[in-house]
């Protein structure tokens, strides 16, 4: 969410929705470890996506990713799906599971309008729902809360943004 530069108030709820965003995507990412079916590549690539958009909110880091480059990239994973479906994952769960770390990361790091914070709040959902699917642990509960935590915050937040802008 873009804030206007002369009022304090829009920019620190812009910040409140975007952590609480972040929150939301974390907890999703969490639930879905914590069923231990993913393999340590799609952990990796997810908790370095997640840690490089807390920079880019946080402004430690500027990252400025063309959005043909991002189409591209999504265009060149969605033709790598079988494979990754035959030969590498050889389950198609695990495959559609890695296809959505992979558009997460690639939508968290890229994301700027509103439309790209809806579309990563729909991420955080499936994630949240995978982990429904894959874990059968009592810790999927723990993540679940978290993650309805931060989507109140979330919602909350942008409600108050858009009101205020």
């Amino acid at each position: 969410m873009k804030s206007d530069a002369s009022s304090k108030i829009p920019r620190a709820i812009s910040r409140t929705f975007e952590y609480a965003l972040l929150g939301m995507l974390t907890a999703g990412y969490l639930a879905v470890l914590g069923s231990r079916l993913l393999d340590w590549p799609a952990a990796l690539f997810g908790a370095a996506g997640l840690i490089l958009r807390v920079l880019i909110t946080s402004g430690m880091v500027s990252l400025q990713i063309p959005p043909r480059v991002a189409g591209a990239l999504a265009l060149v994973y969605l033709a790598f799906f079988p494979v990754d479906w035959h030969y590498v994952s050889d389950s198609f769960l695990l495959a559609t599971v890695h296809m959505v770390f992979f558009l997460a990361v690639l939508k968290l790091v890229t994301a700027k309008t509103e439309r790209d914070y809806g579309y990563l709040k729909v991420i955080a959902g499936l994630e949240l729902v995978a982990a429904a699917v894959l874990s059968g642990g009592a810790s999927f509960l723990f993540f679940l809360a978290i993650f309805l935590f931060c989507a109140i915050v979330a919602y909350t937040s942008g409600e108050v943004y858009r009101g205020a802008a």
